[in-house]
């Protein structure tokens, strides 16, 4: 990823900077859009690009950028992380983006199986991912009480 004329850092809630182009951000997420059309109060500067915290792990921060830019996707291989994934592309009303993993996870048949199904419900449900909470839903009728 060629991030040589990067405008902006996305820092990670472990301190990992990502330098990427605001204009890419701004264009798949509405959240930043809103965000960077707004006064910005001073903050942290490196290599003199300004720095955005977010509070999702590098992996999370990672994998989310590369579904922005044309490159191989690097999605999470577990189910907790793919639906930790889908929550911030949510909280971050990036609409293609969820699109996008949705897809990647159906390619790779990274679905939650009835041994989880509990769990993967009781994640997507509090992050509001609905088709997950509907199949894992669907999932648990296969699991004996």
């Amino acid at each position: 990823l060629d991030t040589s004329e990067a405008d902006i850092i996305i820092r990670s809630a472990d301190h990992t900077n990502f330098p990427i182009h605001k204009s890419i951000l701004a264009s798949s997420s509405q959240f930043f859009k809103d965000m960077f059309s707004l006064p910005q109060p001073s903050s942290a500067v490196v290599n003199g690009l300004p720095v955005v915290h977010v509070s999702e792990d590098a992996e999370l921060v990672q994998a989310l950028i590369t579904v922005l830019y044309p490159i191989p996707s690097k999605i999470p291989t577990s189910y907790d992380r793919v639906l930790a994934l889908l929550a911030a592309a949510q909280k971050y009303d990036m609409s293609a983006v969820k699109s996008s993993i949705r897809a990647e996870v159906r390619r790779r048949n990274l679905l939650a199986t009835s041994g989880t199904a509990a769990f993967v419900y009781a994640i997507a449900s509090k992050n509001r991912l609905l088709p997950e909470s509907e199949t894992a839903a669907r999932l648990t009728l296969n699991h004996p009480l």
